[in-house]
């Protein structure tokens, strides 16, 4: 049975770390669209305060290569400047907004869809690292688009996941194109954002 192609980002899998979650903000000029399961960094500007909250840590949507600060795990809709939307799941472009991160810890296990576009993860790559790439996330369901960038798996220590399992259940077919895999942050902003070499896949 064909893996199901719906990507969703990182979603926490495993919570080791039991690590409380800590409230960012992402300033209204920012124009890329932001969504749960996103990878965050920290953002070297001034921090903000929407409707008289708080001023709390700036953050942006992580690029391949980034190190990575933290994981979205929801937004705060109705603190917002104008346009409150409560049916809303995501943070739109251009809209000054807070969220939740959870802080990118090694300890903590998360899944994420492979892309397998031009090469497909095998049952080797465990143990080996590799880059995340970076799509446009769902309006409707709020989820990421980003997904495991399956052509840049390797033991090298700069990338910023690293693969230690493959998601077990009878709709997701390990080595297959689609697969969900379960990863730690290997380039992780607290800890070490150089990040740890893998083995060769």
């Amino acid at each position: 049975m064909a893996n199901v192609d719906a990507a969703y980002g990182l979603a926490l899998h495993e919570d080791n770390s039991q690590s409380n979650l800590i409230l960012c903000v992402i300033h209204g000029d920012n124009g890329t669209a932001t969504f749960v399961n996103d990878a965050v960094k920290l953002e070297d500007r001034a921090s903000i305060r929407i409707q008289g909250g708080q001023y709390a840590l700036p953050v942006c949507q992580a690029a391949a290569t980034d190190p990575i600060f933290g994981v979205i795990m929801g937004f705060q809709q109705h603190t917002v400047a104008s346009g409150m939307d409560l049916s809303r799941r995501h943070r739109p472009a251009s809209t000054a907004m807070y969220c939740m991160v959870k802080p990118a810890h090694p300890l903590d296990v998360y899944r994420i869809q492979a892309d397998d576009d031009t090469e497909t993860l095998g049952l080797g790559s465990l143990g080996s690292n590799a880059d995340l790439i970076v799509g446009s996330g769902s309006t409707t369901t709020g989820l990421s688009a980003m997904e495991l960038d399956s052509n840049t798996a390797a033991a090298t220590a700069g990338l910023q996941l690293k693969i230690v399992g493959f998601v077990d259940r009878p709709s997701n077919t390990p080595g297959s194109a689609q697969q969900d895999v379960l990863v730690t942050i290997n380039q992780n902003m607290a800890f070490n954002d150089a990040g740890v070499a893998g083995v060769a896949e």
